[in-house]
């Protein structure tokens, strides 16, 4: 179980061989323990290896082996693969359940492949005669809310509930959204109310999306009430702290950085440890300033306070660049090269966008094929940091708390986008 929790596959190879080693024979549940374990580190080679071996142990294909090969492959994130392993699951006489296909449909939410969504959602109802339970409609509501179809969303909660399937915590959440797709001000209003009325029981995961909803509808007094209901129940995190800090100094004033200020004082006296993304946020209004100088001596000062620059405030440090006058392109690149080429940073699409912003778009274009920069370049350094348990980068980056650093561009380039990627 402590191998599943941590993903550490290396770990459950070596206590097989222990196993083995003592004359202990592995019943049908060890290999299905070390199938878990390869799926929760998105391994689904190494999921197919012990498959196998089961079968090889004289173990009949069951339901618990597939369901753990479709988790494998989902995590991977291969939709190439995962409907032909139900056609094997089927060939060996057995019948997906609902949570085998919750994989399915799961997978092709998170890749946003609304036909697919769609399709196997009739697959399961009409084909497997299957019931739905609430992770199905959660997964589906995902999908929808994702894709900015909040009409879809709703129309699915509505069916939930006429099949008696009761809304969970993650269902309203999933309507609340958090901050990362476009919802409108009435939509985060209702749906966050609902959290409160139905008594839930919230985690800090619901709490930071919902104060992440509140700071994209530029609703930083809202942001504020979730985060102090957060508090509260001390859940509170440096990621929802960063979400607030971003909200309070785009408010607009003294007063909005004053709090701010404050926040962030409690947050070190209860001995939280900031983060970059914190730091980042605190830089907002000096950024939206285009106050490159004091956005460099916050760096400077997180840096003494023992933080690296990380992909966050890099972003910020080159939109306050693009935004000073007179903007400060060779700032921007030397920033830029510098960090790069430490090796310990991704350049995120965020990170060129911004650095796009500073230099302009042919010298980004220059500087990408100079450091010989790639879309498939940086998705394979994220593969290679997640396989080998290095992934301090990616998982920082997508626990960054800032999602509304597209505020700060220039208005002249508002509608442009990267055309290379």
């Amino acid at each position: 179980a402590a191998c599943a929790m941590s993903a550490d596959s290396d770990r459950a190879d070596r206590w097989l061989f222990r196993m083995k080693a003592l004359e202990v024979l592995p019943d049908n549940s060890v290999y299905h323990a070390l199938m878990e374990v390869a799926a929760e580190a998105a391994r689904p080679g190494q999921a197919e290896l012990w498959l196998k071996r089961s079968w090889q142990e004289g173990f009949e294909p069951d339901l618990i082996s597939f369901r753990w090969m479709l988790r494998a492959i989902r995590k991977a994130g291969d939709t190439a693969q995962i409907e032909s392993w139900v056609e094997r699951l089927m060939n060996a006489g057995l019948k997906p359940d609902i949570s085998c296909v919750n994989e399915v449909i799961g997978l092709f939410s998170e890749q946003a492949k609304m036909d697919k969504v769609a399709e196997w959602l009739g697959v399961a109802e009409q084909s497997l005669k299957l019931t739905f339970e609430a992770e199905t409609y959660n997964l589906a509501i995902a999908a929808y809310t994702n894709a900015g179809d909040i009409e879809a969303a709703e129309a699915m909660m509505e069916k939930m509930t006429n099949e008696g399937v009761s809304p969970t915590a993650k269902t309203f959440a999933l309507m609340v959204g958090d901050g990362k797709s476009p919802r409108g001000n009435d939509v985060v209003e209702r749906y966050a109310q609902r959290l409160i009325d139905e008594n839930f029981e919230l985690d800090g995961e619901i709490y930071t999306s919902v104060i992440g909803a509140w700071a994209a509808a530029g609703n930083a007094q809202a942001a504020e009430e979730w985060y102090s209901r957060m508090v509260e129940q001390q859940l509170d995190t440096p990621e929802a702290l960063a979400l607030l800090v971003d909200a309070l100094v785009l408010s607009g004033g003294a007063e909005g950085e004053a709090l701010a200020e404050e926040w962030i004082t409690q947050a070190k006296e209860s001995d939280m440890e900031l983060t970059p993304a914190v730091y980042a946020a605190r830089a907002s209004a000096d950024v939206f300033r285009g106050d490159f100088e004091q956005v460099e001596a916050r760096m400077q000062q997180m840096e003494v306070d023992g933080l690296a620059i990380d992909e966050d405030c890099l972003t910020v440090l080159l939109l306050s660049y693009a935004r000073a006058t007179p903007q400060q392109p060779l700032l921007a690149e030397q920033m830029f090269k510098q960090q790069i080429l430490r090796g310990k940073m991704l350049a995120t699409k965020e990170v060129l966008e911004a650095l796009r912003a500073a230099v302009g778009g042919s010298r980004c274009l220059a500087l990408r094929r100079e450091l010989q920069i790639s879309a498939a370049q940086r998705a394979d350094i994220m593969d290679r940091m997640s396989s080998d348990n290095l992934g301090s980068i990616s998982d920082k980056y997508k626990k960054s708390g800032r999602r509304v650093w597209k505020k700060f561009r220039p208005p002249e380039m508002a509608e442009e986008s990267l055309k290379w990627e």
